[in-house]
C-alpha cells in the first residue's frame, strides 16, 4: 500500500519495539485531496490544522505570501494592483494615441498649407511670366497710360 508521500508503506517494526499504529488513526491524519504533505502544521493564513504549509482553500483564493519574508504582500493583493496598473497602461495608451491623431491631423494640415503656398508661388511665377511675354508683344504696339502693360489688368 503506498503512502502519501509516494514513498510506499513502511516497513512493520520488530515485535516488542512499540505499538503500531492503527489505521483509523492513518486516515484522520490525512486530508483528501491535498496534494503532498509537508508537515502537520496550522495553515499561516486561515490558521486550518492542515498537513500542508498553506491549505488548497487559501491558495486558491491567492491569500497567500513568500515566507522567508521577502515580500509580505498577498498573492490576491499583487494581482489586484497588477489589474489597476494594466488599466492605467490602457488609459495612458489611449490618451497617446489620442494625442498622436491630433498631431497626424495638424500634419496633414500643414502639408496641405506648404502644397497650396508652392502653388500659389508657381501661379505667380506664371503670371509674371505672361506678363514679362505681353510686354515684349506690345512694346510695338502702344503702352499702357503708365508706360506699363499688364496681363489681365494685374500688376505685381
Amino acid at each position: 500500500m503506498a503512502s502519501p508521500s509516494g514513498k510506499g508503506a513502511r516497513a512493520p517494526e520488530a515485535p516488542g519495539c512499540g505499538p503500531r499504529p492503527l489505521a483509523a488513526d492513518l486516515v484522520d491524519s490525512v486530508d483528501d485531496a491535498e496534494g503532498l504533505y509537508v508537515a502537520v502544521e496550522r495553515c499561516p493564513l486561515c490558521n486550518t490544522t492542515r498537513r500542508r504549509l498553506t491549505c488548497a482553500k487559501c491558495v486558491q483564493n491567492g491569500d497567500f505570501v513568500y515566507f522567508d519574508g521577502r515580500d509580505r504582500e498577498r498573492f490576491i493583493d499583487k494581482k489586484e494592483r497588477l489589474s489597476q496598473l494594466k488599466s492605467k497602461q490602457e488609459e495612458f495608451q489611449k490618451e497617446v494615441l489620442k494625442a498622436m491623431e491630433g498631431k497626424w491631423v495638424t500634419d496633414q494640415l500643414r502639408w496641405k498649407i506648404m502644397s497650396c503656398k508652392m502653388r500659389i508661388e508657381q501661379l505667380k511665377q506664371t503670371i509674371c511670366k505672361g506678363n514679362e511675354e505681353m510686354k515684349k508683344k506690345s512694346e510695338g504696339t502702344r503702352p499702357d497710360r503708365c508706360g506699363s502693360v499688364s496681363w489681365l489688368g494685374i500688376a505685381l
